[in-house]
């Protein structure tokens, strides 16, 4: 079996009233994500610096519109869903870096689809660095086959991580640095280590051995250099140690033309959250799913 890899704010959510199903089966969310495993990397020399400023811990926040049908007073209720995990891939030429990160993490619909089918939200996206300084986002493009996603940050100045030119040989060791179950110490983001396995050429995925816990969605594989290889995206729960990420190849195709194509256009417009937040409900726009 094999399950998509963000993590449930759930202690947040019981503030929350149109939440309270969500804690129902929250727990077993909570299993859904990958990375970790052998704390106290020996990376060579510095190659983990660049990695360690530019990773992120991704806070996806939820604002959900909830109108009393006698009064047609609508009221928004906002709070923490999700989070998972990214990585700087480049700078912006308007300013500010493009961040990558899973799809699931941009649209968990394995979530909203259970819970909040029909019904109107906004999805918030705050970068937070290894400093614990936060960064609103917002999404620029999906690719949900190989479950990736770039998002924008106009505020965020960070050294971008490198994606690698040549793809790894089974058993080569490689470095991941995340937020498992949502866990972030102010300077020292958890690194772990792993092996990488091969392609799986039933499924077209890289695969990879590593100690896996929720939150990890979007984070970064790297090999010995620091640069980029991989992406974690989902495990396999008959042996929690495997890891799936889209290819190499697909990973770098994914980046390089998503970012051509968002440097060469005008990054949308988007209105402030905080004026839906205080009822003007036509702002909104399209963020109203």
């Amino acid at each position: 079996m094999l399950f998509l890899l963000s993590t449930i704010r759930g202690e947040i959510w019981m503030l929350n009233r149109f939440a309270k199903a969500l804690m129902a089966v929250g727990p077993l969310f909570l299993l859904f994500s990958c990375s970790c495993g052998t704390i106290g990397s020996q990376a060579s020399k510095n190659s983990l610096t660049i990695p360690r400023s530019s990773f992120l811990k991704i806070d996806v926040i939820m604002a959900k519109r909830n109108c009393n049908p006698e009064t047609k007073i609508c009221e928004i209720e906002r709070a923490d869903f999700i989070s998972g995990s990214g990585f700087v891939i480049d700078r912006a030429p308007q300013g500010g870096t493009y961040v990558m990160t899973a799809a699931h993490v941009c649209e968990p619909k394995h979530i909203l689809d259970l819970f909040f089918r029909n019904q109107k939200y906004i999805l918030e996206f705050v970068g937070v660095t290894k400093e614990k300084d936060k960064f609103s986002m917002h999404v620029l493009e999906l690719d949900h086959k190989n479950d990736l996603c770039l998002l924008y940050a106009k505020t965020l100045e960070r050294t971008p991580i490198p994606v690698a030119e040549k793809r790894l040989l089974p058993g080569d060791k490689i470095y991941n640095i995340a937020a498992p179950r949502g866990v972030l110490y102010r300077g020292a983001p958890i690194i772990v280590d792993g092996i990488f396995n091969g392609n799986n050429q039933d499924s077209g995925h890289d695969m990879y051995t590593m100690l896996v816990a929720g939150g990890s969605s979007g984070s970064a594989i790297m090999n010995e250099k620091g640069e980029i290889v991989g992406m974690v995206s989902m495990m396999d729960l008959r042996f929690p140690f495997i890891v799936y990420s889209p290819s190499h190849a697909n990973l770098r195709e994914f980046a390089n033309r998503a970012i051509i194509y968002h440097s060469l256009h005008a990054v949308p417009s988007y209105p402030e959250i905080s004026s839906c937040l205080q009822g003007d409900l036509g702002s909104c726009g399209e963020l109203l799913q």
